[in-house]
């Protein structure tokens, strides 16, 4: 699992006994699209948030830090 950190998003790996305190945030999402992330979260057997913090995880280290 990736953890996003600091002011412009830099991204690092966690290591196995790093402790984090996860941000809360709401976001809005199309019905189908939160439906398919709910039964891939279920699939892969992980929690949606984790489901979510993967992926953007992957997109930020895809499209880099445009700040």
């Amino acid at each position: 699992m990736a953890l996003i950190t600091g002011k412009h998003c830099k991204l690092r790996r966690l290591n196995p006994g790093d402790t984090i305190n996860p941000m809360k945030i709401a976001i809005s999402l199309p019905d189908p699209l939160f439906e398919a992330a709910e039964h891939l979260a279920e699939e892969l057997r992980i929690p949606q948030s984790q489901l979510y913090a993967e992926a953007l995880a992957a997109y930020l280290a895809t499209h880099g830090d445009h700040t």
